[in-house]
């Protein structure tokens, strides 16, 4: 209309959007009991109709946020009824539930994720975990339609839930749920250290579990182990031991130390661990697969004693010789090694294959301690099984000899016809050598005859030299 009084008119194409239906909105619940939204779930409920709306919400949120874990929502089909003239309507669901709960106890489950019942030895394939709780909610949800769309104005919900509890309103699946079962406790998953289930013949593994308790279960656990390979035990040690009703245990397992017989090597067997309460009427174990390898040592020339020592002098090189002995089934290569070298020794290492043997030459420089020297040949297999052997030296310092007159091939001390030479002959030490010398002269002249006698460190002592030929002769002193 204008100023003057004239009217014009004009027609829209308008298309009135049904918005979401009433099913429509049960179907979305579901979506959002999965999200554990509060927000998702709540957008769909009429803050005004909805009783006590502000107290429903808290719950809602508290389940959501702070007892809910997990949730699965399976929905049969919806069954709605619409009065349109009175923007009403009302929904029959069904949900069916499938979830977990932030404060519940992990249990051993077996592949499906079914609990195994105490006192039931694992399969290989057990897990620790929470169990998947189930329950179904049958609800009744009626709607109103306002300026916002159709909205919940109602919901009850006949809730059953785990362990045969029942109850009324969303949530109280979660108040229903308690602990019906029997005090107990089961093995968590067992693992070895580094995943490494070969245990050498001698040897020994590390491993861990832990313990899970159920029922209110509150008791100390008491643990012990075996194996059996031929006539061979398995021993296990843990610990701690006893524990907690809820602990991780380390445990070490030792492996005989003399071979089975009527078994080749390597070997598979079983493992058993087993806990019991402290009166012993509330039990578990697990098992595990092991496979005892077979083993080796190592032997070593020249072959010396604590009380036989070889004997070494500074600046030379002593040579040896590691053999690796393979026991029956030994196929491996095993690494060799010389740890904690003393002082101004060094050794290059290597590896041997099964049965074989290598040269592994020692030096010792001047800067070595005179006196006794431990060397340990080490030998490492492939799964790190150690076997060492040991050499017992004795490092003798060296000396000199200094002998007057100083002579030389060109330059001979001469003696008369008849006559006598005094030799001088000087210990001279090196490296704080303290013994004692046996002189003599080796290989005289004919005519020519000389006595030796001992000189000590530093000492020197005079040998007359007879001439009792008519000729000039050298002489070697040593």
């Amino acid at each position: 209309m204008n100023d003057r009084g004239q009217v014009a008119t004009q027609q829209y194409p308008l298309v009135v959007e049904a918005g979401a239906q009433p099913a429509d909105i049960v179907r979305d619940l579901a979506s959002a009991y999965e999200s554990l939204q509060p927000s998702a779930f709540l957008k769909n409920f009429d803050e005004e109709r909805f009783h006590n709306y502000a107290g429903f919400a808290a719950a809602i949120e508290d389940s959501f946020r702070s007892k809910l874990e997990t949730m699965r929502v399976f929905q049969r089909p919806v069954n709605c009824a619409v009065v349109e003239q009175q923007n009403d309507g009302v929904c029959q669901a069904e949900f069916q539930l499938q979830f977990t709960l932030k404060n519940q106890t992990t249990e051993l489950l077996d592949a499906q994720g079914n609990p195994i019942p105490p006192g039931t030895t694992p399969p290989p394939n057990a897990k620790t975990g929470k169990r998947i709780l189930t329950g179904s909610e049958q609800d009744t949800i009626r709607f109103h339609r306002a300026n916002a769309g159709w909205k919940i104005a109602d919901y009850t919900a006949t809730v059953n839930c785990p362990f045969g509890g029942t109850g009324i309103n969303v949530g109280s699946c979660l108040l229903a749920i308690g602990s019906s079962i029997s005090p107990s406790f089961q093995f968590g998953s067992v693992h070895f250290l580094g995943g490494v289930t070969d245990l050498p013949l001698g040897g020994s593994l590390r491993g861990s579990f832990t313990v899970v308790p159920m029922g209110g279960f509150t008791s100390s656990i008491n643990f012990s182990g075996q194996g059996q390979v031929g006539n061979q035990s398995v021993t296990v040690q843990f610990s701690p031991n006893p524990s907690g009703p809820m602990s991780t245990v380390e445990f070490t397992v030792f492996a005989p130390t003399t071979a089975p017989t009527g078994v080749s090597l390597p070997s598979q067997f079983t493992l058993v661990l087993a806990g019991s309460d402290t009166s012993g009427a509330i039990t578990a174990s697990a098992n595990a697969t092991l496979v005892l390898q077979p083993d080796f040592s190592i032997s070593v020339t020249p072959m010396t004693t604590s009380s036989s020592p070889a004997p070494v002098t500074q600046n030379s090189t002593l040579p040896v010789t590691v053999q690796v002995v393979a026991g029956t089934g030994f196929t491996g290569t095993v690494f060799i090694d010389f740890p904690n070298l003393p002082a101004g020794f060094s050794a290059n290492s290597g590896n041997l294959a099964a049965g074989s043997q290598g040269s592994f030459p020692i030096t010792i420089s001047a800067t070595a301690s005179p006196g006794p020297a431990f060397i340990t040949v080490r030998g490492t297999s492939s799964l790190g099984v150690i076997r060492t052997a040991s050499l017992f030296l004795n490092v003798i310092s060296d000396f000199t000899l200094s002998v007057t007159p100083a002579t030389s091939a060109t330059s001979p001390a001469g003696t008369l016809p008849g006559g006598t030479l005094q030799v001088g002959v000087q210990v001279v030490p090196i490296s704080g050598f303290a013994g004692t010398v046996a002189i003599d002269f080796p290989n005289l002249p004919t005519g020519f005859t000389a006595t030796g006698g001992n000189v000590a460190a530093g000492a020197t002592v005079s040998f007359p030299l007879q001439n009792t030929l008519q000729a000039t002769s050298e002489v070697e002193a040593r």
